[in-house]
């Protein structure tokens, strides 16, 4: 434990840059924090730091010894804290990066009840489409929806969407109803930007059960590679294309033309006659949610989060 106390001095000098920063930051006099440092570097027999009247850099040693020390001191802040957890309730600040139309539709609505369940956690949003950096910019966990490049975070799912196609009523009677996946051709559909999904993926809900018992209606197993007679690639048209599925939803509720919607993001519309369900039975491909963290093992306010949003979303998804 005294190596472990030592090396997380050395990670807050290095972060510092400076000797007097860090111990004002640990609370402790400069004397004493030197001391520590200097018996870190006797017992590593390597000089970690070079030291100057105005600032404290690393040496060679240090910086391969900062890159691993820094994330073992981490870890073991983060179990502690855990530990910590069977004790106490979950607390501090929880920083969180999240898409805008997912903030609005499915955490807002539930963010009263998760203060209400855990009133010691403080939290921050950055509300944005853009691919933050959890280690640099010390996000505790980012949420993001579909299919996700390889980035070596450590990814949670919390829960699968299924999707269909919605158009206002009065759309509808203007241009007529889909009988069937071609004729999405001849229609306005809100796309996203171009190049993105100008290719629409359909599948009947016949299919959709078959995937889940691993074989399709005739007894061929459907492995997700071979064309079905069940699925469709339709290639779509539309004036409006847009990067907010929040935007494609107030377009369709306008009358702008048909969208490709999460079924839970348009329900309640439905259920107004706000918004008609076309081609039923037939369903766009669902789209995982998922929460991204830099490590495994997860502050308990980052982990309550987490446990909360993936019980709200379960009465919502597939």
């Amino acid at each position: 434990m005294l190596i472990l106390d030592d090396m997380a001095l050395f990670v807050a000098v290095a972060r510092a840059g400076s000797f007097t920063q860090a111990a004002q930051s640990l609370e402790m006099p400069k004397s004493t924090l030197s001391a520590r440092i200097s018996r870190l570097e006797q017992r590593m027999g390597l000089p970690l730091l070079k030291r100057s009247t105005r600032k404290v850099e690393l040496t060679e040693a240090g910086r391969l010894y900062f890159n691993r020390a820094d994330a073992l001191v981490s870890e073991a802040g983060l179990l502690h804290e855990q530990l910590g957890h069977l004790l106490r309730e979950p607390q501090g600040l929880l920083r969180l990066s999240v898409p805008v139309d997912f903030a609005h539709e499915f955490i807002a609505p539930y963010l009263g009840e998760f203060c209400e369940r855990f009133p010691l956690i403080q939290l921050s949003f950055d509300v944005t489409p853009r691919k933050v950096n959890l280690i640099s910019e010390r996000f505790d966990v980012a949420i993001r929806a579909g299919k996700q490049p390889d980035s070596g975070l450590v990814q949670r799912l919390l829960a699968m969407f299924s999707g269909g196609l919605y158009a206002a009523p009065a759309y509808v009677a203007r241009h007529g109803e889909p009988l069937e996946p071609a004729d999405l051709a001849r229609h306005q559909c809100l796309r996203f930007p171009p190049g993105f999904d100008d290719v629409w993926e359909l599948r009947h809900a016949h299919e959709m059960a078959a995937q889940a018992d691993g074989d399709s209606a005739n007894g061929t197993t459907i492995d997700g590679n071979t064309p079905s007679p069940q699925s469709r690639s339709i290639r779509v048209n539309g004036r409006i294309a847009s990067n907010s599925l929040g935007l494609n939803l107030r377009l369709a509720l306008h009358g702008f033309g048909i969208a490709a919607l999460p079924d839970a993001l348009a329900a309640p519309y439905a259920a107004q006659g706000r918004l008609q369900a076309l081609l039923p039975g037939w369903q766009t491909r669902a789209v995982p949610v998922y929460a991204f963290t830099a490590n495994k093992l997860l502050p308990a306010r980052a982990q309550a989060f987490i446990d909360f949003l993936k019980e709200k979303l379960a009465g919502l998804a597939v």
